[in-house]
């Protein structure tokens, strides 16, 4: 097993990410040929743009010859080491490097034991390896119990009938001792204006 730093790279454009990637081969091209393992789809990337080589446990970026350049941390390169954090930059993207080592990759992510090395940090499978990692979740999805599904027919909570009665019946009833209070006060003051006048 290597113990080679894993090469892994934030690509992002104009400040967005765009995409994660995790290497631990020893050489990555990037370009705009739909092969390279970075594959940059602009018309200011060459084909084969630059490559990421690793000599034992150090990488170095090396631009092949492109029109616009590859840039480490604001400064054209030919070639150079990489160091952890350093920014690369090839035509409009930006390409973060993270150095992290095999191992501390693999505690992070429990992964001393359960996968194999050509499974790690990988975006490629084989269909052997696809297979079993499908294999991994279905097993994973029959020791879950099956969730059950309700359709409820009627999205408004039910009432009970019984219980919206007391409320209009006692609106009609305070209406109607509203309206003889109003009525009574109504003949006294008739009774008052017409005592009035005679």
């Amino acid at each position: 097993m290597s113990m080679a730093p894993i090469l892994k790279i934030l690509l992002s454009l104009k400040g967005r990410s765009i995409q994660n990637y995790a290497f631990e081969q020893e050489t990555v091209i990037i370009g705009r040929d739909p092969k390279a393992h970075i594959f940059l789809d602009n018309p200011g990337v060459s084909r084969q743009h630059a490559k990421i080589d690793r000599v034992q446990d150090q990488y170095y970026v090396e631009d092949l010859g492109s029109a616009n350049g590859t840039y480490v941390n604001d400064t054209a390169v030919k070639r150079q080491p990489l160091k952890h954090n350093d920014l690369l930059r090839v035509g409009k993207f930006s390409l973060q490097v993270s150095l992290e080592s095999t191992q501390r990759a693999r505690s992070a992510h429990g992964l001393d034991d359960a996968l194999p090395d050509s499974l790690e940090h990988t975006t490629v499978l084989t269909s052997d390896q696809l297979a079993r990692v499908l294999a991994t979740a279905k097993a994973g999805a029959q020791e879950r119990p099956a969730l059950k599904v309700v359709e409820k027919t009627d999205p408004a909570p039910t009432r009970d009938r019984a219980s919206e009665r007391p409320f209009p019946i006692l609106a009609v009833a305070v209406a109607l001792v509203v309206g003889i209070i109003i009525g009574a006060g109504a003949v006294l003051v008739a009774q008052w204006v017409l005592s009035m006048a005679m």
